[in-house]
């Protein structure tokens, strides 16, 4: 039978996050049972990347590491297979230049500011886009296009930021933590 231990005290080694998943402050001690024969027992240390492991605890009190899903989307028809409400973006670069707002809305909003046509944003958009100003029924105004756009949940926005730059000729990686803790990278 084969066990993982962590030598450490458990409360030095992670901080409970509002999902109720773990994150790692340090693991630095690993090891795997390899016999557990006589009275002695043999660990021998293991070396992983914490990175790519969720952490959790369940109802006894063991520490369970689980492997990260990592998905790699390359077509923009590949997008509608994933749900992205909820969902965390921890990196964003556009046209190789990193985005430090890592919400939708912004990046969306900064791929607008970039194309810099109100026209050609409503020409290839998904999104409900007016040409008056209008900031009610969940609409917001950018002043520099002259267009009106209503908010949209994670969904329709990821869809329209990579529509967007598609059609528009920008280059777009994201990394997005999904609800079910797998990990998108988005290239496009």
């Amino acid at each position: 039978m084969i066990f993982i231990w962590f030598i450490s005290v458990c409360y030095n080694i992670y901080d409970k996050t509002i999902r109720g998943y773990y994150t790692m402050q340090s693991i630095n001690h690993i090891y795997e049972v390899l016999n557990d024969d006589n009275n002695i027992i043999t660990l021998r240390k293991k070396i992983i990347n914490i990175d790519d492991y969720t952490v959790s605890e369940n109802a006894n009190g063991d520490i369970i590491l689980q492997k990260i899903a990592r998905i790699d989307i390359y077509d923009k028809k590949c997008i509608t297979n994933h749900d992205f409400k909820n969902s965390e973006i921890s990196y964003c670069s556009i046209d190789g230049a990193d985005v430090e707002k890592l919400k939708y809305n912004s990046i969306l909003n900064t791929i607008y500011k970039k194309i810099n046509d109100g026209t050609t944003i409503i020409k290839h958009s998904v999104l409900n886009i007016k040409t008056i100003k209008k900031e009610d029924n969940g609409f917001y105004y950018i002043e520099g296009l002259g267009i009106s756009i209503q908010r949209v949940d994670a969904n329709k926005c990821i869809y329209e930021i990579i529509t967007q730059c598609i059609e528009n000729k920008i280059n777009i990686l994201m990394k997005i933590k999904l609800q079910n803790c797998k990990i998108c990278n988005l290239y496009f």
